[in-house]
């Protein structure tokens, strides 16, 4: 499948669009990467998880703002981008590329007007994206815009960086949590993981888990916050299953379901909950039927869609 250039079509004034089939996560991979490695497997997450039922719940929370497109603004936002993209993980992305925002692959001009006005400088100074692990024990972050406070770079990062809109304070402290909470101590024995249709069902049980935890601390923006990154995650997932009819009808539908519940979060949360028992449901047939079709979650089958698309 042939692919233009998402900094060429912001340049010149075009909407970006794609085709139903096309995969977001092509846009940023550079041509000379594995890309078949990098769309099914990834770098295993160093995740230290609290014992504190409430600070887990902070860093899910967090984990959930790092892998969501809703964190951020402008052309990130609407590309689908998230933390996760340049920090797979929590680690770097060797594969990323834009042309235009990177210079070799794996390295991306954080002062690019492209995706902030605010951080435009005219400059192409691209920088090593770094390895977010152990971040919480520095004292500097940041290569080109050094600061000593994580809660200020990362908000810097989301409001300044990429035009992100002000979060809700728990999102913030929870991408913080999450941040501080990648430690090289709790890395597993397998250096890498396989991104699996399993894998992304578990995301999503997740992502749904921790909206019903943040309902239960009636924090309302926070929850809103989480129902959008829910439906991201459920167009995401459809993007793996270009030739299934049933991801092309059940996906959506659950995304428009969410759609109707997502005013009940902020006026009528028993109902709310009520409606996200059943669409829960729902998802579960869904998941139960995709489970048996092909994915591109294989690499043989994304190897074939790529060899088509030449």
């Amino acid at each position: 499948m042939a692919r233009t250039s998402l900094l060429l079509l912001a340049l010149a004034g075009v909407a970006i669009t794609m085709p139903a089939e096309a995969l977001d996560d092509l846009n940023w991979l550079s041509p000379d990467a594995d890309r078949a490695a990098a769309l099914t497997t990834a770098p295993a997450e160093c995740l230290a998880r609290p014992a504190d039922p409430g600070q887990a719940w902070r860093v899910s929370l967090g984990q959930v703002a790092f892998r969501s497109p809703a964190l951020l603004g402008g052309l990130a936002a609407r590309s689908g981008i998230s933390c996760d993209t340049c920090h797979r993980n929590g680690h770097g992305n060797p594969a990323f590329f834009i042309a235009g925002v990177s210079g070799a692959p794996g390295t991306a001009d954080v002062t690019s007007a492209i995706f902030s006005q605010t951080r435009g400088d005219d400059t192409v100074n691209p920088v090593p994206i770094p390895d977010l692990t152990g971040a919480g024990a520095k004292t500097s972050f940041g290569t080109v815009r050094p600061t000593h406070d994580l809660p200020g770079f990362v908000h810097s990062v989301m409001v300044d960086e990429f035009q992100g809109q002000e979060p809700a304070p728990a999102v913030a402290e929870g991408l913080v949590a999450y941040v501080a909470g990648l430690t090289r101590d709790a890395c597993p024995a397998e250096p890498s993981v396989r991104l699996t249709f399993d894998h992304a069902a578990r995301e999503l049980a997740d992502t749904y888990a921790v909206l019903l935890a943040t309902m239960d601390r009636d924090d309302r923006k926070a929850a809103d916050f989480v129902l959008r990154s829910l439906n991201l995650a459920l167009g995401r997932l459809a993007q793996r299953f270009p030739g299934a009819p049933e991801a092309a009808d059940a996906l959506p539908a659950l995304g428009r379901d969410l759609g109707t519940i997502r005013p009940l979060i902020r006026d009528d949360p028993d109902a709310a909950r009520r409606s996200l028992a059943a669409w829960r449901k729902r998802l579960d047939v869904a998941i139960q039927i995709l489970s048996t079709r092909e994915s591109l979650f294989d690499r043989r089958a994304v190897e074939r869609f790529l060899g088509a698309g030449r």
